[in-house]
């Protein structure tokens, strides 16, 4: 399995754009004939999903990612935080993801069996600091399009000391997400599609942080909370954007 950056200002004309959210559905459904990315030998044309990784660890240290004892990431193109790796095709139930420090193999740094649900995609995160690495896995569904001038946002809160957060569209009356612990997550929520002005707050209201997303009619995204509130001013707590759509893509070409 090969490691994949996503290029984050791609841009894809309208009718790839209004058709995409099709493409991907056939491709995971339609697919699940086509060989495991892992090569693990299973034999079922039936239990095939799709998983997407993010690097959300706040550290300098580059990790090899292996799944089943199969490369994500190699030693020269290591996981640095950050990184994003677009769906890839897993078999479903029951598979072993584990993390070494990048260039070795003796001793994991984290080692956890996770469950891949069958014939939905789904995003890994990378969490934590860098001395008490944990995963994330959620549950994407089917991608299933946002309705017409609306896009799906998702909000995770993966900042290891930024205690409860919100995130919010400057001027709206409600939040798109309210206090959230570190790893706890929205469901994903509709909103007009356009130039969003997007608020992270903490518990007392402070704004920490603002952006503006590009939101597409009918996409989906996750927007999550990463790096310290305290520490480091490398890894000051900030917003990242995951667009489920161009992840996707690489998976259309496997």
């Amino acid at each position: 399995m090969n490691f994949i950056k996503t290029i984050s200002n791609t841009k894809h004309k309208k009718p790839f754009r209004a058709i995409l959210p099709i493409l991907i559905l056939a491709t995971l459904f339609l697919g699940s004939c086509l060989k495991d990315d892992d090569n693990n030998g299973y034999d079922s044309q039936t239990i095939v999903s799709a998983v997407a990784s993010v690097n959300a660890s706040p550290s300098m240290q580059g990790y090899d990612f292996y799944t089943d004892a199969n490369t994500i990431v190699n030693t020269e193109q290591d996981f640095k935080y950050d990184n994003q790796i677009r769906y890839k095709r897993f078999y479903s139930g029951n598979r072993e993801f584990v993390i070494f420090k990048a260039g070795t193999t003796s001793s994991p740094v984290l080692d956890s069996s996770l469950t891949i649900e069958n014939g939905k995609f789904h995003t890994l995160f990378l969490a934590g600091p860098s001395d008490k690495l944990n995963f994330l896995l959620l549950n994407d569904g089917n991608l299933e399009k946002a309705s017409s001038g609306k896009a799906k946002i998702r909000f995770v809160n993966l900042s290891p000391d930024g205690g409860e957060l919100s995130l919010g569209i400057k001027d709206a009356t409600a939040l798109l997400a309210s206090n959230k612990k570190f790893k706890e997550f929205s469901d994903f929520q509709e909103t007009a599609a356009g130039s969003l002005k997007l608020d992270l707050t903490s518990s007392n209201g402070t704004v920490l942080k603002e952006i503006t997303l590009v939101a597409q009619d009918g996409y989906l995204y996750t927007v999550y909370a990463k790096g310290f509130l305290s520490g480091n001013p490398d890894f000051k707590i900030d917003l990242n954007t995951l667009d489920h759509y161009s992840l996707a893509i690489g998976f259309l070409q496997n």
